[in-house]
C-alpha cells in the first residue's frame, strides 16, 4: 500500500510534538529542592521583616503610650520579672508541624541563669538527648546540642532564641515515619516558670524531604515545642509528653487547680471533725443535765 510522504511527514512531526511534551511534563514534575529552600528563604526574610517591623510598631506604640501616661500624670505598666528558672534536667517534647500530636521525645540537661531581679537572664547551653518512640526511658542516639560562644540572651519579657544549626535526629526518634531527620532547629520560646518553657520550633528540614519546619502549607500546622522539669529518675513512660505551650498552661491549672482541692478536702475533714466534737459534747451535756433531773 503506497502512502503518501506528506502523511509520513505529519506523523514525524506528531511524534516529535509528544516527545517534547512529554520532557516538559517531566521537568516540571521532578522535586525542586532548591527551589523550596529558596522559597524557605524567602518565607523566613519575609517573616524576619514582618517581626521587625511589628517590634517596631509596639517600641512606636510603647513611646507613644509613655509620652502620654507621663503627660497625664500616670505611671505605665513594666514587663513582670522573668522567673527564677535554674540549671537542671528536663523533659522536652519536639511536635513537628506534618503531625504536631506524635512529638519526638527528649530529655535535656540545660544550662540557664537569670539575674536576682528577674530582669534579664541567658540559656548557656542545652543538650537533648533523643528518646526511642517505643521506650522514652531510652535514647535514640546521637544528642541535639545548643552550645553557642555566647549564650542565647532571656529579654525582660521572658522570650529567648536558641539555634542549633544544622542536626541529625535518629529515625527511632521520629514517631511519625521512623525516618532519620536532617533539619536546621531553631528553638524561638519563653520562660513560663521556674519549671517550664514553651514556644515555636522553627527552621528548614532537609531529611527525609525538604520542607519549611515552621509552618506547613499541607497541615496548616506550626512546629511547637514545650519543658517541664524533671528529677531525671523518672520513669519517662509514665509522664505525659508536653508539646506546646497549651500544654503548660493545661499542666499549671491542674496544678494550681489540685493544690486548691486539697485545701478544700482538708477544710472539709477539720469541720466534720469539729462537728463530730460538738455532737459529742453536746450529748454529754443532754446526758449530764438528765442525770441532775434524776
Amino acid at each position: 500500500m503506497y502512502i503518501p510522504v506528506s502523511n509520513y511527514m505529519n506523523l514525524s512531526r506528531a511524534l516529535i510534538f509528544v516527545i517534547c511534551l512529554g520532557i516538559c511534563v517531566c521537568l516540571n514534575g521532578c522535586p525542586d529542592p532548591e527551589g523550596q529552600y529558596e522559597s524557605f528563604n524567602e518565607r523566613r526574610e519575609e517573616t524576619l521583616a514582618a517581626r521587625m517591623s511589628e517590634a517596631a510598631g509596639e517600641a512606636a506604640g510603647e513611646a507613644a503610650g509613655e509620652a502620654a501616661g507621663e503627660a497625664a500624670g500616670e505611671e505605665m505598666d513594666e514587663y513582670g520579672p522573668i522567673p527564677q528558672i535554674e540549671s537542671g534536667t528536663f523533659l522536652f517534647g519536639l511536635a513537628p508541624n506534618l503531625n504536631v500530636e506524635r512529638p519526638m521525645t527528649f530529655v535535656a540537661e540545660v544550662s540557664i541563669m537569670v539575674n536576682e531581679d528577674g530582669s534579664a537572664g541567658q540559656v548557656i547551653s542545652m543538650n537533648l538527648d533523643p528518646r526511642t518512640c517505643e521506650d522514652y526511658n531510652e535514647s535514640a542516639g546521637s544528642a541535639v546540642v545548643f552550645s553557642p560562644d555566647e549564650p542565647a540572651i532571656i529579654d525582660e519579657r521572658s522570650f529567648f532564641s536558641a539555634d542549633f544549626g544544622r542536626t541529625i535526629v535518629a529515625g527511632t526518634a521520629n514517631c511519625i515515619s521512623g525516618s532519620t531527620i536532617e533539619a536546621e532547629i531553631q528553638l524561638d520560646g519563653k520562660v513560663i516558670t521556674d519549671e517550664t518553657l514553651c514556644g515555636e520550633m522553627n527552621g528548614m528540614l532537609y531529611r527525609p524531604y525538604p520542607a519549611d519546619l515552621g509552618y506547613s502549607e499541607i497541615t496548616m500546622e506550626r512546629s511547637t515545642f514545650a519543658a517541664i522539669r524533671i528529677q531525671g529518675d523518672e520513669d519517662i513512660n509514665e509522664i505525659s509528653i508536653p508539646k506546646n505551650c497549651d500544654d503548660i498552661d493545661a499542666l499549671i491549672d491542674s496544678s494550681e487547680g489540685g493544690a486548691g482541692t486539697e485545701m478544700n478536702e482538708s477544710e472539709m475533714n477539720e469541720s466534720e471533725m469539729n462537728e463530730s466534737e460538738m455532737n459529742e459534747s453536746g450529748m454529754n451535756e443532754e446526758e449530764m443535765a438528765g442525770e441532775a433531773g434524776e
